[in-house]
């Protein structure tokens, strides 16, 4: 059954019915109504006009315009770039998810379809194959890369065959591209893909306070942009696991000097409990169930 905007708003701000049928028929009955009609009916066949006349025009050269709008890939990526989410419709994302990933996907110069993929093993490569990671295993073996193949092809065409410079190349190629990802997978990500770059975050002993706040900063779009909308639910089972990810990193950094016993004490209290409160903001999911208890 669709919602009733109308009836909504009077069990809630007690809306007078008939007030507002009044004023909106004098409204449909008035001369200004119907100039009005009158000029949009004459707006309607230009409009028709043109499609025809585009339709039929072999001058128009179609290589740089999108499938679906007539307007370039430059202004396309400027119109999806950097604009919110709908907060309010957090259910119904999937044009915005969609327009993410194709974007990301061509940001890193690979198919769609790889996106995933390439975040998975790109946040792995960082995670064990980085000296900087507490997680660095020079003898582990990762699955067969996409990233892999490709840089492969880069070192062939420029040239490059000296050991350490590839291994310096390589380096910056996965921390470029792990740079990238971090929007999208605060954005859109897997839980498991979130709790994977949580990790690799608070991997370097060096950074990972840093980081820790980075990441539960309401202001800087980390956990809480991602949990704030129904769709992510946060879960006891997913606190345990960034529990254990947050005692990791600031343990390793207290290992090494960079934080005292009473900072790792101190703020893995403080992460828990931020972290609980933003699984308690029912703000919007109240919102939510009002507008389905309405419908």
């Amino acid at each position: 059954m669709e919602i009733n905007p109308l009836e909504i708003l009077q069990k809630t701000h007690m809306i007078k019915h008939n007030e507002h049928m009044n004023a909106a028929q004098a409204q449909q009955q008035s001369p200004v109504k119907d100039r009005q009609n009158l000029q949009n009916i004459k707006e309607t066949e230009r409009t028709k006009r043109t499609r025809f006349n585009l339709k039929n025009s072999d001058s128009i050269q179609r290589e740089n315009y999108t499938t679906t709008l007539c307007v370039s890939k430059k202004e396309y990526e400027s119109i999806v770039d950097k604009r919110p989410l709908i907060k309010f419709r957090p259910l119904v994302n999937s044009f915005i998810k969609s327009s993410d990933k194709l974007l990301l996907a061509e940001s890193l110069g690979i198919p769609k379809n790889e996106v995933d993929r390439v975040i998975n093993e790109t946040t792995d490569y960082l995670l064990y194959k980085d000296p900087k990671s507490m997680y660095y295993d020079e003898e582990k073996v990762l699955n067969s890369l996409y990233l892999d193949s490709e840089f492969k092809r880069l070192m062939f065409e420029k040239n490059i065959t000296d050991e350490d410079a590839i291994k310096k190349q390589e380096q910056m190629y996965y921390e470029e591209r792990g740079s990238l990802i971090e929007p999208y997978i605060y954005r859109h990500g897997s839980k498991e893909q979130l709790l994977n770059y949580m990790k690799l975050q608070l991997s370097d002993a060096k950074s990972a306070l840093k980081q820790l706040y980075n990441i539960l900063d309401n202001e800087c779009h980390g956990l809480y942009s991602y949990f704030e909308r129904p769709i992510h639910v946060l879960d006891n089972h997913t606190i345990l696991k960034m529990d254990k990810i947050i005692k990791d990193g600031l343990g390793n950094a207290q290992q090494k000097g960079y934080i005292t016993q009473d900072m790792y004490t101190q703020n893995v209290e403080w992460a828990l409990e931020k972290i609980y409160s933003i699984q308690s903001d029912t703000s919007l999911r109240e919102a939510l169930r009002t507008v389905a208890e309405n419908r």
